[in-house]
């Protein structure tokens, strides 16, 4: 009798039990999943703007090599290098006696066969010599002139003067050298033109126009910053690297600034004011490449189908899909689904 008793009690006991927990389990349904924490943002209008950077060394447009175009001592050279030289002044002269002296005996030459062909002209109207007599007096004329116009200028040719204004950059004679005809004798650059040539993707030349500002970071000064513009985009890409050169020409003028040095430069590629923009965390991507997002309304996340534009390292363009005032998971979004129960907290 006691073991049914007990028995009987043990049943009843885990009667109890098992009710209890199924009213548990009751209580935990009607409440339904706990609510996904999420952080929010609304959209805001901005302008956006994207950049491309690329590097290169800085060079002058207008670097000429002053070559000796005829032989001689060097009797004088007064400008090295770093000097301003201005266009016309004379900055090497060489030995000019020989020339000199053959340039006086052609023009006396010249001169003297103007005289005959004066002389001979007279005679020739008055039909004292013969055509063919007369024609040899103005070939000999002719070849006195060509003779005369050589001589002068192989002795022009011994007083050189600077090509163009600027600052002497090479020097490759001294007083006293021989320099022979074509040899380099100094390099004279203009500081004032310039330039740095780049490589950009084929994908990027076409946002690049001629007379688009650019920005100029020279290393060598700490980073300083200086205005560029371009100054064209060449119309043909390296077939190998599918690279195209840009050539950007510095506005700002610094004596500071000269050929050889290293420059970056950077190219706003695009731009678009006033538009509707978002975080680019907060876009998400289906498998069929379709963008999405998902808004918060009423406490519970909808999935929103997405057009979007132009986009920078941080926000994206929306085109259509979301309003102003809707509110844009930033954070949670990728254990959410349509209709999941949400709670906003602060970011």
């Amino acid at each position: 009798m006691i073991f049914r008793f007990l028995s009987f009690v043990t049943i009843i006991s885990l009667m109890a039990l098992l009710g209890g927990c199924s009213s548990d389990d009751a209580e935990g349904q009607e409440g339904g999943p706990p609510a996904t924490r999420v952080e929010v943002v609304t959209p805001e209008r901005q302008t956006l703007s994207t950049t491309l950077m690329s590097s290169g060394t800085i060079a002058s447009r207008n670097e000429v090599r002053v070559i000796a175009q005829t032989e001689g001592k060097v009797t004088m050279i007064e400008v090295e290098e770093g000097d301003r030289v201005t266009e016309g002044e004379i900055i090497v002269q060489l030995d000019d006696s020989i020339p000199h002296a053959q340039y006086r005996e052609a023009e006396a030459n010249y001169r003297e066969a103007n005289r005959n062909l004066e002389r001979f002209e007279q005679l020739y109207e008055r039909d004292l010599i013969s055509q063919q007599e007369y024609q040899n007096i103005v070939a000999q004329a002719e070849i006195a002139e060509a003779r005369y116009e050589y001589r002068r200028a192989l002795y022009e040719y011994t007083t050189i003067r600077a090509p163009i204004t600027g600052v002497v950059t090479y020097r490759a004679v001294d007083r006293g050298d021989i320099a022979s005809q074509r040899d380099l004798l100094l390099t004279v650059t203009d500081l004032q033109d310039l330039v740095i040539r780049v490589d950009v993707s084929e994908l990027e030349a076409p946002h690049l126009n001629r007379g688009d500002e650019a920005s100029v970071t020279i290393d060598a000064y700490g980073g300083n910053q200086f205005q560029g513009r371009i100054r064209r985009v060449f119309p043909s890409a390296d077939p190998d690297t599918r690279l195209i050169p840009v050539e950007v020409e510095l506005v700002d003028k610094d004596e500071r600034i000269f050929p050889g040095l290293f420059a970056r430069v950077e190219f706003q590629t695009q731009r678009r004011d006033n538009v509707l923009v978002i975080p680019v965390n907060s876009v998400l991507t289906n498998p069929q490449g379709e963008r999405y997002v998902y808004t918060v309304n009423d406490d519970t996340a909808h999935y929103k189908k997405i057009t979007t534009g132009m986009r920078t390292d941080d926000y994206i363009e929306i085109i259509d899909g979301i309003d102003e005032d809707d509110k844009i998971v930033l954070r949670g979004a990728g254990s959410l689904r349509d209709m999941t129960p949400v709670q906003i907290t602060e970011r």
